[in-house]
């Protein structure tokens, strides 16, 4: 039923890892389960991830979703960093990007975290320097929304990506005291897609104009990382509709510096306690992805 649809926004680092656009593609294609109040597009180049955003809501028909440029300079993270990287995902018929700030991201958020208080589920499947800023500029209107995030390693000694882009930010989240979820890489790397089975879903050409779209973006990417698709994104999304696809666990947990590298780690003696994802539903999971994609004719690669 519709009143019954978690309302979300989804702050993403599209047009890298394929994961982020195929997240999206779930989150439009389930408005019976997810009422999207607008998309915050993070990380360096975050205008032209807005291209690519703006081009999905074309092909699915919807003008109504707001997207936003989100905070581009990490607040202090350990990778290489170039604000200007054309992603492996962007093709020219997307248009050039607009050159804009990240005040209008904030503002949203925010006012969108008064607004819907405990409805609202911030979906952070980037590296969480917009979400800081936020806290930082208003901590007290998160105090009810459900933060969960596709973020950290807690099973494994593993220095996970969207940590280690912006680690003081995903300590300023840690330390806010909000409800915070993690769905860790130690849980979503089960989702590879080994089997090609499964995997040409993503792969394969459509005559469907929104699923060819997904297929040329997962396609590019594919030949850039020479890696199969993995569904890391996917489960921090799902997760918030469907509690049998994941199991969770409380926990309190810590950073540990090691190295010059950043680890998020269970500890009984911090203060800062957040819901864990410990297994994953990989049946089920792949039921989601037939879902999505059946039902439309297409030609085989």
């Amino acid at each position: 039923m519709l009143e019954d649809r978690k309302k979300i926004i989804i702050d993403t680092d599209n047009g890298d890892d394929i994961d982020d656009l195929i997240a999206l593609y779930f989150a439009l294609s389930m408005p019976e389960k997810f009422e999207i109040i607008g998309v915050v597009c993070s990380f360096l180049n975050a205008p032209l991830r807005v291209k690519q955003v703006e081009h999905v809501l074309k092909l699915h028909g919807i003008s109504n979703i707001p997207v936003y440029a989100g905070c581009r300079k990490p607040i202090n993270g350990i990778h290489g960093q170039n604000e200007k990287e054309i992603y492996c995902q962007y093709f020219d018929f997307l248009g050039k990007a607009n050159d804009v700030g990240y005040d209008d991201a904030l503002n949203f958020i925010i006012d969108s975290a008064k607004k819907y208080k405990g409805d609202l589920y911030f979906i952070e499947i980037a590296p969480q320097t917009t979400l800081a800023n936020a806290i930082l500029k208003d901590k007290e209107a998160f105090k009810d929304t459900h933060i969960v995030m596709m973020a950290g390693c807690f099973q494994e000694d593993y220095a996970e990506w969207n940590i280690e882009c912006d680690y003081k930010a995903s300590q300023i989240v840690l330390e806010s005291g909000l409800d915070l979820t993690y769905v860790g890489h130690d849980i979503t790397i089960q989702t590879t897609l080994n089997d090609p089975n499964i995997e040409k879903y993503f792969l394969q050409s459509y005559k469907d104009e929104k699923l060819q779209f997904l297929s040329l973006s997962a396609n590019a990417w594919r030949s850039a990382s020479n890696r199969p698709i993995v569904l890391h994104d996917i489960l921090a999304l799902l997760s918030i509709t469907d509690s049998k696809l994941c199991k969770f666990k409380k926990a309190n947990i810590s950073f540990v510096e090691k190295d010059g590298h950043y680890y998020t780690v269970f500890d009984n003696d911090s203060c800062f306690v957040a819901n864990i994802a410990t297994d994953v539903n990989l049946p089920l999971l792949y039921d989601y992805v037939k879902k999505l994609m059946k039902g439309e004719t297409y030609e085989e690669n």
